[in-house]
């Protein structure tokens, strides 16, 4: 849970603890607390557009408004916390990740400066808490944090991943040597 006090503005220690959650991959409600006193100034929209401005990269998130002092909204908070955890555990198979990665690269596929086409050759789930997805590549360096964010994004559209943080692996193919190519087919 990373706590807000909605009484008072975004801090820059608000920031780094959000700037740790997302660098950890840790799945995370925003709790917003004290809503009882920013209520009358903002509505739960216009603060949670804040809050995407403020702590950038938590837009997947998601916020529960709360007042501790009426124990309002810790319920919720709770039971947030509890989906999470589970959405951060699931499992998906690799024949679905293949057609999502072929799915997503149809629709956009990233071009490099040099006019060479970014290829996907294999993709599959490595862990779970957080969601790994490694894709086997052409050439790594033709997927750049742009289309890395751009492949995330698209996989909380396509995956049950929606408000948890996704690890993505980039890997280039390996090239076999004649002698291990020959024992391959063996």
């Amino acid at each position: 849970l990373l706590l807000i006090d909605a009484a008072v503005p975004i801090s820059q220690v608000d920031r780094k603890l959000a700037s740790e959650i997302l660098k950890h991959h840790c799945p995370c409600v925003i709790l917003v607390n004290k809503w009882d006193l920013a209520e009358k100034t903002h509505t739960q929209q216009e603060y949670a557009e804040y809050m995407d401005r403020e702590l950038q990269g938590l837009k997947f998130a998601p916020i529960v408004f709360t007042t501790a002092k009426d124990a309002e909204g810790i319920h919720d908070a709770v039971r947030m916390a509890l989906n999470l955890y589970q959405q951060a555990g699931h499992r998906v198979n690799t024949s679905k990740i293949n057609r999502v990665v072929e799915q997503i690269l149809t629709k956009y596929t990233p071009m490099s400066k040099v006019r060479k086409r970014p290829k996907v050759y294999y993709s599959t789930q490595l862990s779970v808490h957080p969601p790994t997805i490694a894709l086997f590549v052409n050439d790594p360096s033709l997927f750049d944090s742009a289309s890395q964010r751009y492949l995330i994004n698209r996989f909380r559209d396509l995956l049950p991943f929606s408000e948890v943080p996704i690890k993505i692996l980039i890997r280039g193919r390996q090239k076999m040597s004649a002698e291990e190519r020959i024992a391959s087919r063996d």
